[in-house]
């Protein structure tokens, strides 16, 4: 996929210019709820009126950037799917005859449509998730910092935990979609086939076997299906639970150091606002690297159809006309017995012209050069 992603390089790049600027106005809302909360506290009216002006204006500004980073996001998937789309149909075109019938034309509709739907769903909307929710991750451990460091020493070491459990489930997963794509591929061939048969099947009132068949099919692609999904519920589930360990970290530390008086109420406010930040990007980066890694096999077969190249079967060129046209004794037959042509020998020079009219058979045969 990295060769779609270089073909639109440069709009992927107003995606994640606009995409970094919306996670950064998102994220330093913690730093404005902050401020707020101070002012209310030491009862300044003035800096109130002026800080909701500023709030309004933040927020009207940070929605035109949300809509533009939504606007390329979607654009950029578009182009990509095109290409992938195209690239395949192209590549299937220049198959031969002999390697076009090796498969099923099911399997190269089920490629264009189904897989490069797949491609979308696992890849290219979980990547730019991905890059969205790190810059929100980044951008506010730094404002937690900026609040207090030993709250975010300790969210650090809840991180950590977080890395470790979410793994595991990439390869299950991964093998798991390389069988339900397999799975979609066997189902459209069933259906293409029970449907092109659809006047045998009325003829021979074969409508019971026919259902019975559809229907086998159709539950072993909805258990391969949902194969996939159970392993991506356990993997959001075991996220969502180690994220919830970051958002604890960051409630009980920051309400003790309240107490000792260390931080403000409004830096509890805050750092409540940015472990939130931390959390939910985390549950869903970890979420989503597991789906980017499991396309490899989907990609890979697309590949193999856009990428593909005619063998060289080592074949002579045709012969040319350089000097003369040469018949010696020449015979043809339709049917093997009755000759067409009985042995006519004729040469005719390059350049010349002349007219020919010889007795062949029963035919009278008219060569002009």
């Amino acid at each position: 996929m990295i060769r779609y992603l270089k073909q639109y390089k440069f709009l992927l790049f107003l995606t994640i210019l606009f995409t970094a600027i919306s996670s950064l106005s998102y994220v330093f809302i913690a730093i404005l709820l902050q401020q707020v909360m101070d002012i209310v506290d030491m009862g300044d009216m003035d800096g109130f009126i002026r800080i909701l002006l500023f709030s309004l204006a933040y927020f009207a500004l940070m929605g035109v950037f949300m809509y533009l980073q939504s606007l390329f996001s979607k654009k950029f998937v578009c182009k990509i799917m095109k290409a992938v789309r195209s690239k395949t149909f192209i590549g299937i075109e220049r198959h031969t005859i002999e390697d076009y019938s090796k498969n099923n034309t099911a399997d190269y509709l089920s490629a264009i449509t189904n897989d490069v739907k797949m491609i979308e769903d696992n890849y290219l909307l979980p990547l730019l998730q991905v890059i969205q929710y790190t810059i929100i991750f980044i951008a506010s451990l730094a404002v937690m910092i900026y609040f207090d460091i030993i709250v975010t020493v300790c969210v650090i070491i809840a991180i950590a935990i977080m890395l470790i459990v979410p793994s595991l489930f990439g390869g299950l997963l991964s093998k798991r979609q390389d069988k339900y794509s397999d799975m979609l591929s066997d189902f459209t061939n069933h259906v293409k086939d029970l449907l092109s048969g659809f006047e045998v099947i009325k003829s021979y009132r074969m409508k019971k076997y026919v259902l019975s068949r559809f229907e086998i099919s159709n539950e072993d692609t909805i258990k391969a299906k949902y194969s996939v999904d159970k392993a991506i519920a356990a993997n959001e589930a075991v996220s969502m639970v180690l994220a919830l360990l970051v958002q604890v970290v960051v409630v009980f530390l920051s309400a003790y150091f309240i107490i000792i008086g260390r931080i403000s109420a409004g830096a509890l406010l805050g750092m409540v606002q940015v472990s939130s930040n931390l959390a939910n990007p985390l549950l869903i980066i970890f979420s989503n690297i597991p789906k980017i890694k499991s396309i490899k096999p989907i990609t890979q077969k697309l590949n193999n159809l856009s990428d593909y190249k005619e063998q060289d079967t080592n074949t002579k060129k045709p012969p040319s006309f350089k000097k003369m046209i040469y018949v010696d004794d020449l015979h043809f037959s339709y049917d093997k017995e009755n000759e067409v042509i009985n042995g006519i020998s004729l040469s005719i020079d390059k350049g010349k012209n002349m007219l020919l009219s010889v007795k062949v058979g029963v035919e009278s045969l008219r060569l002009l050069s």
